[in-house]
């Protein structure tokens, strides 16, 4: 028995692709436009409870004894609704959606998108003395 071995045929060899040389990595410096109305403007200081306060005390005529007690129970519902995960609808403000919320150490980390009421949301509310004036249920005729 003869045993008679095989060659392989030459495998074909691929030809290499020449690369040109990279150019050297240039540092752009790019400066926004301010007159670009689409960037948002200088962010404005954090508000604070005691200037909320002073807010709602200008939005009507309030007592501020009487008003603080309010603020902070609406501030407590509306820390309850958020940690509850709900979405909330609340004219004049208008629509706050829960998009995420992450439990960190110490803390809940709740992130919302909010719709703004339109213009309606800028007007100053009614005074709670003034009535809202009834609409008359028949027109008379002469």
């Amino acid at each position: 028995m003869s045993t008679t071995s095989r060659k392989s045929a030459p495998k074909p060899v691929a030809a290499k692709a020449k690369l040109s040389p990279v150019p050297a990595p240039v540092d752009v410096i790019v400066t926004p436009d301010m007159s670009d109305p689409t960037l948002p403007e200088p962010k404005m200081p954090e508000l604070k409870k005691k200037e909320l306060l002073e807010m709602v005390l200008e939005q009507g005529d309030f007592k501020k004894k009487h008003a603080k007690p309010v603020m902070d129970a609406v501030l407590a519902a509306l820390r309850l609704a958020l940690l509850d995960g709900r979405d909330m609808t609340l004219p004049p403000l208008g629509k706050v959606k829960l998009t995420r919320a992450k439990d960190t150490q110490g803390a809940q980390v709740v992130t919302c998108r909010i719709r703004l009421a339109g213009d309606e949301g800028d007007k100053k509310p009614a005074s709670i003395d003034e009535k809202p004036k009834a609409a008359p249920l028949a027109e008379v005729e002469d």
